[in-house]
């Protein structure tokens, strides 16, 4: 991992890199690190070490790692999501109502919080998907089928299939 104080004119190596790191988000001073099948894994010292933060969530192989006001959210392959309120001490897991819990990615809008999964209809092996929270609107590049909550709420509904 690299870090720059200048507005990324230069990069700097930032502590330890744990293996297999694959999405980042932070909290105030805490790094949080998404790290293949080692799940999720968190620094406090500016990345010079890391500790695995698992504790509550079902399946270890975690697709997206996602940030809003204070709450970390975690989407897992066929784990559901599950949700901390405490820099991740503890994961509680959120799916009422999730029928597929194949998720491949998060994304917060109007402070409701979308999963998006493969499409039911499709069964082909596909490519990493993401869905993003961009010019006031749900972004993807892969066919899925969304379900949204509020952030405050626990219920999932299906929003869309495509």
């Amino acid at each position: 991992m690299l870090q720059s104080i200048n507005g990324g004119e230069s990069w700097n190596p930032l502590g330890t890199r744990p293996a297999n790191v694959e999405m980042l988000t932070s909290s105030g001073e805490t790094l949080f690190a998404l790290s293949g099948n080692d799940g999720i894994l968190r620094s406090t010292d500016e990345g010079q070490t890391w500790q695995q933060i698992n504790t509550g969530i079902d399946k270890l192989l975690i697709t997206a790692l996602l940030k809003h006001d204070e709450t970390l959210y975690v989407a897992t392959n066929f784990g559901g999501v599950f949700y901390s309120k405490d820099v991740g001490q503890s994961w509680i897991p959120m799916n009422a109502g999730l029928e597929n819990r194949n998720l491949m990615t998060l994304a917060v809008l109007n402070g409701n919080l979308y999963a998006g999964c493969l499409a039911d209809s499709d069964k082909r092996s596909a490519p990493p998907c993401v869905l993003l929270s961009v010019w006031h609107k749900i972004v993807t590049i892969f066919p899925i089928a969304n379900y949204s909550v509020t952030c405050e709420g626990y219920q999932w509904l299906k929003t869309s299939s495509y």
